[in-house]
């Protein structure tokens, strides 16, 4: 049961989430306030920290560009639909752990840093048309994963960990309007059929981004200079061997002249 309810009132019943749309924006007191029943939101009461139980935020189709740093306090939220806003950062969301559907597109968002280790339960990540330019490292993590949507962004690659993700569990994967780097990905992801998901996670699997393959080839090479160095320091012991060496018979030689 979702209860929709302006956000002031969400007190009388924060369990059950908090809908704030721009028709709900304010209850009118007057029948003279009821043109701004019609006016978006500009921005979420910082008193929001206070709802503790609240476990659905909902303030979609607004004009908010940022989430208050309250938001960080309700630690009990699972359903966030945030969409067509203006929002830049999705910070104060970092560290919830309860997140099961986040909605964000149509924003301004360019990351998407999240408890991704933690989300047991996230089975919706949905934020076409933003700015994100890298998917963050953590994604390969949601085992409960449906849908994620992050068509429409700046993404390039699509890392090998997406690999991780279960096949029998996602049902959508969403990358269209992106600038991949990848061909046959580009292929894949023309179609929203079921099938695809299973081809996209079997490619990725073999042939997706691995953000540290770069350092591992440079750390190949540097092993193998690194041999070359180890030999170098043998041969300097042997050196300093015979330095000793000499140096002990130039001692002796002159202990023999003194005794001469």
């Amino acid at each position: 049961m979702e209860l929709r309810l302006p956000l002031r009132a969400a007190h009388r019943d924060e369990r059950r989430g908090a809908h704030v749309s721009p028709s709900a924006a304010r209850a009118p007191r007057e029948p003279h306030d009821a043109h701004r029943l019609l006016q978006p939101l500009t921005e979420l009461p910082d008193a929001i920290a206070s709802l503790k139980k609240l476990r659905n935020l909902e303030a979609a189709g607004n004009q908010l560009s940022a989430i208050p740093d309250g938001v960080a306090q309700c630690e009990l939220l699972q359903v966030v639909d945030l969409s067509n806003n203006s929002i830049r950062s999705l910070a104060p969301l970092k560290d919830l752990k309860e997140l099961v559907s986040l909605k964000v597109g149509n924003n301004q968002v360019s990351g998407l840093e999240l408890a991704y280790g933690e989300l047991e339960h996230m089975n919706t990540l949905s934020a076409p048309h933003n700015r994100i330019v890298e998917t963050p490292r953590g994604i390969g993590q949601l085992q409960m994963l449906v849908v994620l949507d992050l068509s429409h962004n700046k993404l390039e690659q699509v890392p090998m960990e997406w690999g991780n993700l279960t096949e029998k569990k996602l049902q959508q994967v969403r990358l269209a309007g992106n600038p991949l780097a990848d061909p046959r990905i580009r292929r894949f992801v023309e179609s929203d059929a079921p099938s695809m998901v299973k081809d996209l996670l079997n490619h990725v699997r073999k042939h997706g981004f691995k953000e540290d393959a770069g350092g591992g080839k440079k750390g190949g090479k540097k092993g193998k200079k690194g041999k070359k160095a180890a030999a170098s320091p043998s041969a300097s012991d042997d050196d300093g061997e015979d330095n000793i060496a000499d140096l002990l018979a130039a001692m002796a030689k002159g202990s023999d002249d003194e005794l001469d």
